[in-house]
Order: structure tokens, then sequence, then C-alpha cells
């Protein structure tokens, strides 16, 4: 009789201690399908926002004369008028250059046919450095599109907006920055061809 209590309390201990090792396996695995999503999951990351076509009043597109008035009124820059404009040596298309206020250095708004299509903001850098804007602009807009040790950029929606070191943010429309590089391209195949043309006299 004793050894039969024996056996069923022993058989009882087993019992026990399969139970817990399979209620153990369930919350180290996982196994509940029914278990609550951990806040920071992956559904939690918000979707990058679309990649702006702005910074202040300088808006890409704009005619000259806008960014003219609207560079006077602008809050971010320091902007001196008709002085503050040159010309590409180039292609003879107007850049102004407007030093900045708080946080920037300069800004720098270039042109192709009466509409800006670029826009550099050079950042003080013992104000903000590079991994503080990279950060903030990866948080906005995800991970960049490119990415080496000098720099990175986003592209979406025709505009690339490129961070480069020290701490430089430029923002382009790329269809006008496509048109403007083939027409270098093409100038450069005349040159070529000219060359060549004189060359053979020889």
């Amino acid at each position: 009789m004793i050894r039969l209590t024996v056996k069923r309390v022993f058989s009882f201990l087993i019992f026990l201690l399969v139970l817990y090792a399979g209620i153990g396996s369930q919350e180290v695995g996982g196994g509940f399908s029914d278990a609550p999503e951990v806040p920071g999951s992956e559904a939690d990351v918000p979707a990058p926002q679309p990649l702006p076509r702005s910074f202040g009043s300088m808006v890409l597109g704009i005619s000259l004369e806008q960014a003219k008035e609207d560079l006077q009124t602008d809050s971010l820059f320091s902007y001196r008028g008709d002085p503050d404009i040159s010309f590409s040596p180039v292609d003879s298309q107007p850049i102004i250059r407007a030093d900045g206020l708080a946080y920037l250095d300069a800004g720098i708004f270039q042109f192709h046919e009466d509409a800006l299509y670029s826009i550099t903001l050079q950042i003080d850098p013992e104000q903000l450095d590079y991994f503080t804007m990279y950060s903030t602009l990866t948080a906005k807009y995800g991970d960049p599109d490119y990415l080496d040790p000098q720099q990175s950029y986003w592209e979406r929606n025709g505009v690339r907006m490129i961070l480069e070191k020290p701490v430089t943010v430029k923002y382009l429309d790329m269809d006008a920055f496509t048109a403007i590089r083939e027409a270098g391209a093409a100038q450069e195949s005349v040159s070529d061809l000219s060359r060549e043309i004189f060359l053979d006299n020889f």
C-alpha cells in the first residue's frame, strides 16, 4: 500500500514538471496566437513623409523675380537685392547667394530658364552637425536612396534632397536638372566634334 502511494506521488510530480515545462515553452516561444503586439514594432513605424519642394519662402520652380520678392521678407536670409545676384560662367544663368541667419551660413539659389531648380543651404557646423541632420532627415523621410561617407540623398516625386559633409543640404528639381545635364552633354559632344574637324586639317 505504501509502495502504491509513493508511486502515485512520484507520477504526480512528473506530471507537474511536464505541465510546467509546457507552459514555460509557450511563454518563451510566443506560442499564444492572441498575444498583443509589442510597442515599437515595425507596424508602429510611420511612413516616410513626401520630400519638400521648398525651404522657407523659396519654392522650386518659382521665377527669379518672385524669388527676389520673397527673399526680401524671408526671416531665414539676409538678402541685399541685386548685389547678391551673379551669373553662372558656364551658361550665364542667374544665381542668388544670400547670407543666412540663425543656423544658416548661406543660401544659394540657381535658376534655369527663369525657374528655380536648385536650393543649396550651407549650415553652420558649429550649431548643427552632419549626424544630427542625417538623423533628422532619416526620421522624416526614411532611409536614403544613396549613401557614402561624404553624402547621402533621398529622391522621389521629381525631387532629390542631398545631404553633404560638412553640413550642406540641397534640393534639386530633377526634371530641370536632367535637362540641364543632357544639354551640357550635347554641348560637350559638339565641342569634341569641332575639335576633331579642326585636327583633320593637319
